[in-house]
């Protein structure tokens, strides 16, 4: 083998534990090293705990001391990537179930197969449109998500590496695409640029459901849909990033990230939960932020930072009574997943 895993993730400390806990438990075996670039302006001795966390033969950590976007994280890891394979995941794609890792892998090792990922759309709807005109992608967009994604390292080196979210302003052409920009601006996601130079690169693709989680789980799992469809081998929970950098405040509303940094008084609470919907997303939210956070518990990793640890458990139970979450539909959640076997 020569497969390596890339995984940017932003400084939540109990999310990347949680991570890891599958990666050791469920593929460690299937790949030969995890490179985990954490990029946070985090408090240091949560950093020095995780760097500890990560001590392990397979694992090369890499710091850096501010956010950078998803897409440099990645760079920075290719720079030293010496593996012919790459896999590129998030800190919130959990693969719960073995060979799901090594099978994706094999299909390019075979030379069946260039590409394996899941597909979303994410960007303009005049690129989806053209894409699917020039290459006959469906509806669910020509673009692959920077998660579940296989490709041998070459292939991916072929692009120009900006792996960011870009905007193409009026009179620029898109790359892959033929088409012109002939509105003021039109907006990609991460990874969006890359995806479209690797579709014009004519590379054989293999789209696999990234089982992405949302608010209809419950009904998805009264009907077998989605990750419930027992076939499901990973999942991919979504806008985690968002906790302790956002939603997840200490007393003085900081987000813990900055809870080191002085007390400036003028903090508040995202303005969010206008409608049902919402309510209901962050619910799903806070459901893994316990999760992760119950199993740092188990295997004493909050008592590592626990200064750190006693904010995030009261930002958890000041942030379900800012929004009027429901505690019971919360724990409902969880044990709903939890019977997938997370």
């Amino acid at each position: 083998m020569s497969r390596a895993a890339l995984l940017p993730t932003p400084g939540d400390p109990f999310i990347l534990a949680y991570f890891l806990k599958f990666f050791k438990e469920v593929w460690y075996n299937e790949v030969d090293r995890l490179y985990i670039y954490f990029n946070s302006p985090i408090e240091g001795a949560v950093v020095d705990a995780v760097e500890d966390l990560c001590r392990d033969p397979k694992i090369t950590f890499i710091y850096r001391d501010n956010y950078s976007d998803h897409g440099g994280g990645i760079n920075a890891m290719l720079d030293i990537c010496t593996e012919e394979y790459v896999m590129l995941i998030e800190d919130d794609g959990l693969v719960f179930k073995p060979r799901a890792v090594s099978d994706a892998f094999e299909w390019i090792e075979s030379g069946q197969i260039d590409i394996v990922g899941g597909s979303r759309g994410s960007c303009a709807l005049e690129i989806v449109e053209q894409a699917k005109q020039v290459w006959g992608t469906d509806g669910h967009g020509p673009n692959f998500w920077p998660n579940f994604f296989f490709i041998k390292k070459e292939n991916l080196m072929l692009t120009d590496r900006n792996f960011n979210a870009k905007a193409w302003y009026r009179g620029e052409r898109v790359a892959g695409l033929g088409l012109f920009v002939n509105s003021d601006v039109m907006y990609g996601d991460t990874f969006v640029n890359t995806s479209l130079q690797l579709r014009a690169m004519q590379l054989r693709i293999r789209l696999e459901n990234q089982y992405h989680l949302n608010t209809d789980d419950q009904s998805d799992a009264e009907r077998r849909r989605n990750v419930f469809d027992g076939e499901a081998r990973w999942l991919h929970v979504g806008s985690l990033s968002s906790g302790v950098s956002g939603f997840l405040r200490d007393d003085h509303l900081r987000p813990l990230v900055y809870r080191w940094q002085p007390v400036t008084g003028d903090e508040e609470m995202p303005n969010y939960c206008n409608s049902e919907g919402e309510r209901l997303e962050l619910e799903r939210r806070v459901a893994f932020w316990t999760m992760s956070f119950e199993y740092a518990v188990t295997i004493g990793f909050d008592l590592t930072i626990q200064g750190f640890s006693m904010d995030y458990a009261g930002a958890l139970r000041s942030l379900i009574s800012h929004y009027d979450l429901s505690n019971r539909r919360i724990r409902q959640r969880i044990n709903l997943y939890k019977g997938l076997g997370l």
